[in-house]
């Protein structure tokens, strides 16, 4: 297959994948539609080399580290701490959905599947790249597939769950008529101004200078990790100093965003995990089916005990404490759909539907991040050290 095929093949089904997550509004990911598209493809007879083919598997595994550095830039540390309760209730959520996969789910469907699975019920992209490299380079690839089937099915049951929990929460919500008042007056403006200790010329702010400083701290982040032998993953290092170098302002906030290249990067760096499916054959599908069913009753399990328990603690809203605690299993954008959706259906007037968005947005959004984002990367760190030592 000539490169130029290859290339427009893979662009095509990235594209279809964004049509179908936008008119599902999200209940069918974009990621669900590749891996579908991609493993029939395979089973049809497509080649197995054909990331190899497009010319973009060197670049992506490059552009996985831009990729990350920017979702660093994403963190703001202030805003996090001031809506503590919600991080607690997410985070809590998260690593109860994981320990129970990873310490019941051992006993089930075995030791290095449960660990494996585990920090991908809460992970992203960023988890799933740590995990891959762990398990290539200690000969264990086989698992591969089953943590990319964990990855884009836990949302089918994390949706509904949010949706239905937060449409109980907004019908008590507008029975409080201040908060509806006091709510409907709100918005989603950080409201936060933070005076950086580095302040960067003009032109370096164009795309090319942003692009450029990402660049420069993924490479910083990789010479770290090497001077410390990997303890640090190379990922999770990146996202660290996407963190500190957002706060000293040496990057801007969002800004992988800014550098006008955000979907050319998540395209490329979402089909190179996905090519890994190519060795996965109908049969191998089949046997993963009750694994992963498996996994996801006892991850939902772990998020609906503890993320109640910790909201009654916390004196917040059940309701409102398991929709954070099941953001883990979908993060953006999904985070900020679901609160407009649900704001549509319950709020009988404009106000109390600006009100419902306002008091559930900021809480979903915070939620999914922090346990999404940013804790599913250490998550993953973690496992693999219990692992692989």
């Amino acid at each position: 297959m000539t490169p130029i095929y290859a290339f427009a093949f893979l662009v095509i089904v990235f594209a279809l994948g964004d049509i179908i997550a936008e008119k599902t509004k999200a209940m069918v990911s974009t990621v669900l539609v590749v891996i579908v598209v991609l493993l029939v493809s395979f089973w049809l007879g497509l080649p197995a080399d054909i990331i190899e083919h497009s010319q973009i598997s060197g670049i992506g595994m490059v552009l996985i580290s831009v990729l990350i550095v920017g979702i660093g830039s994403n963190i703001d540390i202030r805003q996090l701490l001031s809506q503590w309760k919600t991080c607690i209730i997410a985070l809590c959520g998260a690593l109860a959905g994981v320990v129970v996969i990873m310490f019941v789910g051992q006993f089930i469907i075995g030791r290095d599947m449960a660990f494996v699975a585990g920090p991908i019920f809460s992970g992203t992209q960023v988890a799933i790249l740590i995990l891959i490299d762990a398990l290539t380079n200690n000969e264990m690839s086989h698992l591969i597939p089953f943590i990319l089937l964990v990855f884009v099915t836990d949302n089918l049951l994390g949706i509904p769950v949010a949706s239905l929990v937060l449409k109980k929460e907004a019908r008590r919500f507008i029975r409080d008529t201040e908060a509806v008042k006091m709510y409907a007056k709100k918005s989603m403006e950080d409201s936060f101004t933070t005076k950086r200790l580095i302040k960067m010329p003009d032109y370096m702010k164009k795309p090319s200078g942003i692009f450029t400083r990402i660049v420069v701290i993924a490479s910083l982040s990789f010479w770290l990790s090497g001077l410390i032998d990997g303890q640090i993953h190379f990922f999770v290092m990146c996202l660290i100093m996407g963190v500190i170098f957002t706060e000293l302002g040496f990057l801007e906030k969002q800004s992988l965003i800014k550098t006008q290249s955000y979907g050319f990067v998540v395209f490329v760096t979402t089909v190179v995990i996905f090519g890994t499916l190519s060795d996965t054959t109908p049969q191998m599908f089949l046997s993963l089916l009750l694994p992963l069913i498996i996994t996801l009753g006892l991850g939902f399990i772990g998020v609906l005990v503890a993320s109640v328990i910790i909201s009654k603690g916390l004196k917040v809203s059940p309701w409102m404490g398991i929709a954070m605690g099941v953001a883990c299993s979908f993060g953006m954008p999904t985070t900020f759909l679901i609160p407009k959706e649900v704001a549509e259906a319950i709020g009988k007037t404009e106000e109390e539907k600006a009100a419902i968005e306002n008091y559930m947005m900021p809480n979903m959004v915070t939620a999914g991040f922090v346990s999404v984002t940013i804790a599913s990367v250490f998550i993953a760190q973690v496992a693999v050290l219990l692992l692989f030592g």
